[in-house]
């Protein structure tokens, strides 16, 4: 007799747990599969971004759901309508938590690219992590009718720890973003500040903007300080194409041209294939290994390969000395 009631007891919840997984999966399917041909229609990243997060969440949302079926059917939970409200609403709010999470990760994938620093994706998806927890458990907390000031009190200090420890670093940060955002500048560019410092920027950190000179030495500037000056772009200017030809004398083998010799921009073509100059030019814009498969429809390995290839040939140390060879080489084409 014991034995029969531990089976029913164990039986009647797999059951149920079983049967409203299936029925809930095929009509996620159906949901997800009217959601994709609706995302694929209108064609945006951010409508894909969305339904990443949503997908990737939805599992768990199901599981959660079928599990907490199995548990009122059990006759040890007392049965069919019954089960404590703040565990139900707890349920609840992890799940809505996750989906948020989720896609507010998708989307920090999608602007994070955009933004061309260094570690910018993870580091705004990991700040996401913390608030939503943080967030999460605060809203639980208050579920179950549990002191909040100790940990509200606890998130104030790590708040003042962490200004403190950003006191001098912060306005560098802050004028990265804002330098990523605007889009004034990039890697490749020719550029004279008002001191009168001259150079092609190579590299866009977070903390500082490190600068090429035509005499080979690197400038690193704060990204703080770099935002007050008064910054002159060339664009198809004698004194550009001078700075462009002056840097690579001192960056490559290229030698001088003789009335005889084919320009420098012929040298580069004949070294590499199609392939190679495209991607070498949406190196020089900032393109990431993942945006370089996306725009030419091709795998990442096979973007990995052509440029370890670009580099072997043109002699190259790094995708830097691509985007600034490339650059350069583009405003003498014009």
């Amino acid at each position: 007799m014991a034995l029969i009631r531990f089976l029913v007891n164990l039986v009647v919840p797999v059951a149920v747990f079983i049967f409203s997984a299936v029925i809930l999966w095929l009509l996620l399917r159906f949901a997800l599969d009217k959601i994709e041909s609706w995302t694929k229609k209108h064609n945006h990243p951010v409508f894909s971004s969305l339904y990443s997060g949503i997908k990737r969440s939805a599992i768990v949302f199901l599981l959660l759901i079928s599990a907490h079926a199995g548990l009122l059917a059990a006759p040890w939970s007392g049965g069919w309508g019954y089960a404590p409200p703040n565990a139900l609403l707890s349920f609840a709010i992890l799940a809505v938590m996750l989906t948020l999470l989720n896609i507010l990760q998708s989307l920090a994938s999608f602007y994070g690219q955009r933004l061309n620093l260094p570690g910018a994706t993870r580091a705004i998806q990991v700040s996401l992590v913390i608030i939503v927890l943080v967030l999460t458990v605060l809203v639980l907390l208050l579920v179950w009718g549990a002191e909040t000031s100790p940990l509200l009190i606890f998130i104030a200090g790590l708040t003042v720890l962490l200004l403190l420890a950003l006191r001098d670093t912060g306005p560098d940060y802050a004028a990265a973003l804002q330098l990523a955002m605007w889009k004034h500048i990039g890697v490749g560019e020719s550029i004279k500040l008002q001191n009168g410092l001259q150079g092609i920027i190579s590299k866009l950190n977070w903390q500082n903007i490190e600068v090429l000179t035509p005499e080979g030495n690197l400038v690193i500037i704060p990204n703080s300080r770099f935002i007050k000056e008064v910054v002159t772009r060339f664009i198809d200017s004698p004194e550009a194409v001078k700075t462009s030809v002056d840097f690579l004398q001192h960056q490559t083998p290229v030698p001088v041209n003789e009335p005889d010799q084919p320009e420098p921009i012929s040298v580069i073509a004949s070294i590499l294939s199609k392939r190679e100059l495209e991607i070498a030019e949406l190196v020089s814009q900032g393109a990431t290994n993942k945006e370089l498969a996306s725009k030419l429809f091709i795998s990442e390995h096979t973007v990995k390969v052509h440029v370890k290839n670009i580099l072997q040939k043109l002699e190259l140390k790094n995708r830097q000395q691509i985007a600034v060879l490339a650059a350069t080489q583009s405003k003498k084409a014009k």
